[in-house]
């Protein structure tokens, strides 16, 4: 019997460690990203990657504010008419 309990903890070892050593699995392409090698090399290719930046303006505390940053600031129609602490997340900046 001890043999046999001897064989069957060397036996799942063996086979233990040959399964956690394939790392094929964690091989994969991402899904729903172009690739960044060799990208820009159309011109359609950097009209898509200048298109991917106006889709971070479309965040949660980027919502009222879009329309003021992209078209009314630039242009000097804009009007102080807030306090400090409005849109604080403006000056959070990663240091």
């Amino acid at each position: 019997m001890k043999t046999y309990k001897a064989f069957f903890s060397i036996l799942a070892a063996v086979l233990i460690l040959s399964l956690s050593a394939c790392k094929d699995y964690l091989d994969y392409e991402p899904e729903g990203q172009l690739p960044a090698k060799g990208f820009f090399e159309k011109p359609e290719d950097a009209v898509k990657g200048v298109n991917s930046i106006y889709a971070h303006l479309r965040a949660w505390e980027m919502v009222s504010f879009a329309y003021i940053i992209m078209q009314e600031i630039p242009s000097d129609n804009s009007l102080k008419g807030s306090e400090t602490g409005d849109a604080s997340f403006i000056n959070d900046y990663d240091q």
